[in-house]
């Protein structure tokens, strides 16, 4: 295993076999660990895991020995954790909206600190204290449809925040909870709760039937197609919220009390991008494109990886979040690379090192709406390549509203697709069913239905879908293409042929190259 003067860098099992061994089991004797607790040896409530000390490794089997000094005795496992942040050298200074200061005259203190008071939700019992605790979330979907809407209808928007909006709720269930400490109650009395303190499970529930009964008390209606969206057509009103956060659109300034005029919004995920760029680059040379031309990445077997893999799955996932969020020129690219996360190997790290490269170069690069045309249209690109690894398509769609994107996918089809027209053909129809549910929420927002013109480059599709038949070879996809043809049928759809240089959705199916992408 040691490298020496007649094999260079290279250990002797590399040049033996050639295979790099995977060598971050390896560790330093001594080094601190936390040592994984199986669920069967602990109650609900407990420790998961032991502080121990590395002290050999397992010599049959990948694994530790660890110490524990606590319980003085050898620990033999092969699932622990070893911390790798570095320890706290001063105190996190808090928000003032999270922790109030008291200034009090009458004592020689300068200042008392107020506590959040919080409940122990662990200890709650199911269908006794509480019974539903879901609470609908929003998507930036509908937040990118709301901005385009108010881009082009010209209305003012601002946003909002509920100072501990758990605590406005009321709470049904009955529940007691014991007093904080220094409050002095009569003995054998106990606290009641009225409202839906911060730890109970259902407070977001609360909150959340508190602020619909309060915004329908004022006129306010809820989308029948994403529950965090609320409309006000008397008074020209839109409300976007997110737990305790939100937006709201108005076309009268005088409706709202804190108002930011403005036509035109950018969004841009700018210290997101900058954070992880920073973390995981290894500063080699920018790149144009997100993923190099012709690229063919290759699933490495269990028995060889090459590479950390929570390293890799911790920058896929950060990345994700930025491809859902603003940018939609690397979501094939991420999509691509999280098919090999369980196990990455160098080629895999050499792409996300190019993928990051490129958002290091384009960094600066924002999703800008503003108004451009006098009426609203919904378009929707759909493309699919045919084969890829294991045989499965990938497709993508990529959905318009005035010309500015406001919805995006890069994924993989489900099923194999037996031939190009195959695959176009699965992947216009999952494309028509999501532009589906976003022309009916623009329609409840609006008051007036908007037709869907879908885009197609695939001339074998078109005919197949736009003859309302099928045949002997097309018989088992009839289910897709009803849904297409009931929206053609109904008027609520058009359907075009462009080319495939004009094809938007391209860069969500294969690697372009920095020509065309």
């Amino acid at each position: 295993m040691i490298p020496n003067l007649h094999t260079g860098t290279k250990v002797p099992r590399e040049i033996l076999f050639g295979i790099k061994p995977n060598l971050d089991w390896l560790r330093t004797f001594g080094e601190l660990a936390f040592v994984h607790i199986p669920h069967e040896k602990r109650q609900k409530l407990s420790d998961r895991a032991i502080k121990a000390n590395i002290v050999m490794h397992l010599p049959d089997s990948k694994g530790w020995v660890f110490y524990n000094a606590a319980a003085g005795k050898l620990i033999s496992s092969a699932w622990a954790t070893f911390p790798t942040s570095a320890a706290i050298t001063k105190y996190l200074t808090c928000q003032p909206k999270e922790v109030a200061r008291k200034n009090n005259i009458d004592f020689l203190l300068n200042s008392l600190t107020l506590a959040r008071y919080v409940a122990r939700g662990n200890s709650q019992l199911s269908g006794q204290d509480f019974h539903e605790t879901f609470t609908p979330t929003v998507t930036f979907t509908s937040l990118r449809i709301l901005l385009t809407i108010a881009a082009q209808s010209e209305m003012h928007v601002a946003s909002f925040d509920f100072v501990v909006a758990y605590l406005n709720a009321s709470i049904e269930e009955e529940i007691c909870i014991r007093p904080p400490e220094g409050l002095e109650i009569p003995a054998g009395s106990g606290c009641r709760l009225r409202k839906a303190l911060y730890g109970t499970c259902q407070a977001g529930r609360c909150w959340w039937t508190h602020l619909c009964t309060s915004l329908e008390k004022r006129g306010f209606h809820m989308s029948n197609y994403n529950s965090s969206v609320y409309w006000d057509n008397d008074h020209g009103m839109i409300i976007w919220l997110h737990v305790n956060d939100g937006i709201v659109f108005s076309k009268n300034k005088a409706d709202l009390d804190n108002i930011k005029q403005s036509l035109c919004f950018e969004i841009n995920q700018l210290h997101l991008i900058c954070s992880i760029v920073s973390r995981y680059w290894d500063n080699h040379s920018s790149a144009a494109a997100p993923l190099p031309s012709k690229l063919n990445l290759w699933r490495l077997t269990e028995n060889n990886p090459i590479i950390r893999q929570s390293n890799f799955l911790s920058c896929v996932g950060a990345l994700s979040y930025v491809a859902t969020g603003t940018r939609p020129d690397i979501s094939f690219a991420v999509n691509l690379l999280a098919r090999h996360s369980k196990h990455p190997g160098k080629e895999q790290w050499s792409c996300l090192q190019h993928l990051l490269g490129y958002l290091k170069r384009t960094s600066s690069q924002v999703l800008c709406i503003k108004p451009r045309r006098p009426e609203l249209d919904l378009e929707v690109y759909s493309d699919a390549s045919w084969g890829g690894e294991f045989s499965r398509s990938t497709h993508g769609y990529l959905t318009r509203l005035s010309n500015y994107s406001i919805s995006w996918c890069s994924k993989r089809l489900v099923t194999v697709a037996s031939s190009s027209c195959h695959a176009e053909f699965m992947a216009l129809g999952i494309a028509a069913r999501h532009s589906q549910w976003v022309q009916n929420l623009i329609s409840e927002i609006l008051g007036r239905r908007l037709t869907i013109g879908m885009k197609c480059d695939n001339a074998s599709c078109m005919k197949i879908t736009m003859d309302f038949s099928s045949n002997k070879r097309t018989r088992h996809l009839d289910q897709e293409l009803f849904i297409r043809n009931q929206l053609l049928h109904a008027g609520l759809a058009t359907l075009e042929w462009i080319c495939s240089t004009e094809m938007l959705a391209d860069i969500f199916t294969k690697p372009l190259g920095p020509q065309l992408h």
